[in-house]
């Protein structure tokens, strides 16, 4: 795979088990994004930022979530003018509500305008995960095993004059975050939401054309019938190392709203480069959820279905598992990682509400506990080679 991290990088961080996990696959394969990093996701920091919005800019957004209406985002004495503001999620989640979500488009109105290098952030409360934290670990898993994915922080939020406590802050997911992780950015960019890759597929950037040739490719060498000629196509269509790793990781850290395990969230690029299919992790909420859930659980995405369908897939499926569980997914770097965003995370989380710091130091010992018996159930599982 083509922008795996470089291996030196990877002893490195195997060696400080304290050290923040940005593996070298964020730079982009010596590539730079055009938006520069002002080391905002290389420590868990929490920003103070306060948005605003007029009263006609909610009721548009409350009519179209989808388009994005101009308001101000202040960060101390920092002010952000005529940002591209929208509520983040769909239907009836997109409303605002208490502790709305945001999608922050810097450059909307502005040309070049950025926030920390960025010009598109999300701001997501993570209601259904306490410890607002699970998400940036399976990103982190992810980018160390060469899978592009998204890098996180925090932000403690205020909404017209509203304190709605602390989101995760997430990059982009754009032409920035492609050119860290590939040479070329031009190619078809998609993003899956309740359909597999037979479904039309939302096109994020790329060409005009709207026949996803492309995405037919890989359903075309899915659905051969011969297994050899099957997997020889995916060979040449798919980034199957990358894909190895990106299934192996769903489904060890539990993405139950993702591809492999669900057709629901994920997002899809052709790299020009090397002219292959990339999957990359989308929709992370909460995982970690189920320690014992199967080593080889029904695969409702057809491109899971035939690479694990094939006897060498499954070979190299559960070899990629056990390199995993050898390398990055381990208790010790797992818990020291937690235990560092946690150090930067309750001061915020403690001042919400009285009970609010108990009640974070409950969540985040549940969690390292569920991934102590993640790690020991499929540690044993692989082990005992799984059939």
């Amino acid at each position: 795979m083509k922008h795996m991290p470089k291996v030196l990088a990877l002893i490195t961080l195997l060696a400080a088990p304290l050290a923040v996990p940005v593996p070298a696959a964020d730079a982009g394969k010596g590539k730079k994004s055009t938006a520069t990093d002002d080391g905002t996701f290389s420590e868990p920091r929490v920003l103070q930022l306060k948005i605003e919005l007029p009263p006609a800019a909610i009721d548009a957004l409350k009519k179209d979530p989808k388009e994005y209406v101009k308001g101000t985002v202040r960060e101390g004495e920092r002010t952000f003018e005529t940002v591209g503001v929208r509520f983040k999620g769909e239907g009836a989640d997109s409303g605002g509500g208490e502790r709305p979500g945001f999608t922050l488009k810097f450059n909307e109105f502005i040309t070049d305008q950025v926030f920390h290098g960025q010009k598109k952030i999300t701001l997501d409360p993570l209601g259904p995960d306490p410890t607002l934290m699970t998400e940036l670990l399976a990103n982190d898993l992810f980018r160390l095993a060469g899978v592009p994915a998204p890098r996180s922080a925090f932000a403690r939020i205020d909404f017209n004059g509203k304190d709605c406590g602390v989101y995760l802050l997430t990059e982009g997911v754009n032409r920035d975050f492609l050119a860290r992780h590939f040479d070329k950015t031009k190619g078809n960019f998609y993003e899956g939401t309740r359909r597999d890759i037979n479904g039309k597929l939302d096109k994020d950037s790329g060409d005009e054309g709207n026949t996803q040739a492309d995405v037919a490719r890989l359903v075309a060498a899915v659905q051969e019938a011969d297994p050899t000629a099957r997997w020889k196509q995916l060979e040449q269509v798919l980034d199957l190392d990358g894909f190895l790793s990106f299934a192996a990781l769903e489904v060890m850290v539990g993405h139950t709203n993702g591809y492999c395990l669900a057709t629901n969230k994920y997002r899809l690029y052709h790299d020009p480069a090397a002219d292959q299919m990339v999957f990359i992790p989308h929709g992370i909420e909460v995982v970690f959820g189920n320690p014992t859930s199967p080593v080889l659980p029904e695969m409702r995405g057809m491109v899971a279905r035939a690479v694990l369908g094939h006897p060498q897939g499954r070979q190299k499926y559960l070899e990629r598992m056990s390199k995993l569980l050898a390398t990055d997914f381990k208790t010790e770097r797992l818990h020291a990682r937690i235990d560092q965003v946690a150090a930067k995370l309750r001061p915020a989380i403690a001042t919400m509400h009285s009970n609010a710091g108990a009640d974070f130091d409950k969540a985040v010992a549940d969690l390292k506990a569920r991934i102590a018996q993640r790690v020991a159930f499929l540690d044993q599982q692989v082990k005992a080679g799984v059939r």
